[in-house]
């Protein structure tokens, strides 16, 4: 999943596409969610997705920052 959120974001920075640099974040982020949800119905303990939706928050951010500034 975080491979693909930085490909996409990649693809739409270099394309310089505003409104669709949102309506992927926007998907992107409603995928996850669902994701996460269904992980928890499996009965993934609260910690383990915690962790999990850290290190996507960080990875997204720093990846974000680092294709646009970097």
């Amino acid at each position: 999943m975080i491979l693909l959120g930085l490909g996409l974001l990649r693809y739409y920075t270099a394309a310089e596409a505003q409104a669709a640099h949102y309506l992927w974040l926007f998907g992107f982020i409603l995928t996850n969610g669902y994701i996460f949800y269904l992980q928890k119905r499996m009965g993934v303990s609260r910690k383990i997705l915690r962790i999990q939706t850290a290190v996507f928050v960080i990875s997204i951010g720093a990846g974000g920052y680092f294709i646009n500034f970097g």
